[in-house]
């Protein structure tokens, strides 16, 4: 049933979406999201995830439709509403996401401790005011330059599901986090993971470095 499901998000999201639901099912990730989805397809992936896994739909604050628009999206009769859906295997994880909404946390907190990231890469993403990618991606050109990362490990990257904070220790910890997936990604059989490798593969990651 997973790979039924994971060649349906591949489908109806993308590359991206299909391998985070695959790091999921591996135990290589606690909780997945995906974002910016219309309410009628949010129910539709709630219908379709296979048994043992839960789902939590969430009405975005800024697209939340209003009055008869919204009833119907809730009921899934209407396509209004923007939604980002939470996958995991743990309902805990769910009981904790509804409490971290309602507390005073940060949503990228909350989010980012649902999904399982390093509690660093968490406070990175909560508390840089500009791109936390965009710096990222700027100390691991630096790293490349100077020698201490080789263009090869920094590929390694794109198969991370977290922005690593911008230091040469989270940086290479990152690498081999990415390494492993990527092995284990590549001793899967069936067409959607070769598609999945492939389109990751293909992804220019990092810039190139003059």
């Amino acid at each position: 049933m997973e790979k039924v499901f994971t060649e349906f998000l591949h489908q109806e999201f993308g590359f991206e979406t299909a391998y985070h639901f695959y790091l999921l099912e591996k135990g290589l990730k606690p909780g997945m999201l995906i974002v910016d989805v219309p309410y009628e397809k949010a129910k539709k992936v709630e219908e379709s995830a296979p048994e043992g896994y839960e789902t939590y739909i969430k009405l975005s604050e800024f697209f939340r439709p209003r009055g008869i628009d919204r009833v119907l999206a809730i009921l899934g009769l209407s396509s209004k509403g923007i939604s980002a859906v939470y996958i995991t295997r743990d309902n805990t994880r769910v009981k904790e996401l509804e409490s971290g909404f309602n507390s005073k946390m940060g949503d990228s907190e909350v989010v980012g401790r649902f999904l399982g990231y390093p509690e660093e890469a968490v406070e990175y993403f909560a508390t840089v005011s500009d791109s936390p990618a965009k710096a990222t991606e700027q100390k691991v050109v630096e790293l490349i330059k100077e020698g201490n990362l080789s263009r090869e490990e920094a590929e390694m990257l794109k198969y991370v599901e977290y922005v690593p904070k911008a230091s040469e220790h989270r940086i290479k910890k990152a690498v081999e986090r990415g390494k492993r997936n990527k092995q284990t990604l590549e001793s899967q059989n069936g067409e959607v993971y070769e598609k999945i490798l492939k389109q990751i593969d293909e992804y220019d990651y990092p810039p190139k470095v003059y």
